[in-house]
C-alpha cells in the first residue's frame, strides 16, 4: 500500500487560549501587521520596479551594474531571511497543523480573520522501478489511455488517488506513492 508521510507523536494538551495568542502575536506581529502592510511593501517594490523601466533605456553598463549589485545584495539578503519562515510555514503545512487537526477529528477552521484553514491529502506517484514494467503494468490494469512516451506525473498521481480511493493500488515496486498532508488558506470574508 502507499507510504504515508512520516508522522511525529502526539503532542502535549493545547496550552490556554491567552497563552497561544501572547506567544504568536510576537513572532508575526513586527513583520506582518495586516494584509495592507504586506501590500505597501508590494506597492513600494513595484513602484521602484516601475520607475526602473521607466529609466532603464537611457541607463549605462555602469550604471546599470550600480542598480544591479544592491538589489543582488538586498533580494540574497531576503531570501537568506526567508527560509526560516518558509522551513516554519512548511512544518506547519505538512506536519504540525494536519497533526493538530487529526488529534482534533477536524478538517477545517476558520479563523476570526475570515481564513478557513483546511487540511486534506495530496496523492504524488511516480514509476519508481523499471519504465516499461510500469508501462505494461498500466496496460494490463486497463489504464493504457495515460500511458504515452511518457506518463504525466499528475496524471498518474490523479490515477494512484482513484485507485486507493477503490482500495487498489499501483504495482509498489515499480511506482512510488506518496501520501502528503496538504493545508490551504481560503478568505472566506473580507
Amino acid at each position: 500500500m502507499a507510504k504515508a508521510a512520516k508522522k511525529a507523536p502526539a503532542q502535549q494538551a493545547e496550552p490556554p487560549k491567552e497563552t497561544v495568542e501572547m506567544t504568536v502575536a510576537p513572532i508575526l506581529g513586527p513583520i506582518y501587521e495586516s494584509e495592507d502592510s504586506v501590500a505597501v511593501i508590494g506597492a513600494r517594490i513595484q513602484g521602484v520596479i516601475d520607475e526602473f523601466d521607466y529609466f532603464k533605456p537611457n541607463l549605462t553598463a555602469a550604471q546599470l551594474a550600480a542598480v544591479y549589485a544592491p538589489l543582488k545584495e538586498f533580494i540574497d539578503l531576503v531570501d537568506t531571511t526567508m527560509k526560516p519562515l518558509v522551513a516554519l510555514r512548511e512544518a506547519m503545512k505538512v506536519g504540525i497543523i494536519p497533526e493538530a487537526f487529526e488529534r482534533e477529528g477536524l478538517t477545517s477552521i476558520t479563523t476570526a480573520s475570515g481564513k478557513r484553514v483546511t487540511v486534506s491529502q495530496l496523492v504524488r506517484a511516480a514509476i519508481a522501478g523499471d519504465k516499461e514494467a510500469a508501462f505494461q503494468w498500466l496496460r494490463d490494469n486497463d489504464l493504457s489511455e495515460i500511458v504515452i512516451e511518457t506518463v504525466n506525473a499528475s496524471t498518474l498521481s490523479s490515477v494512484a488517488k482513484t485507485l486507493i480511493e477503490e482500495g487498489k493500488e499501483l504495482d509498489p515496486d515499480l511506482f512510488k506513492t506518496t501520501i502528503l498532508p496538504s493545508t490551504s488558506v481560503t478568505t472566506t470574508r473580507k
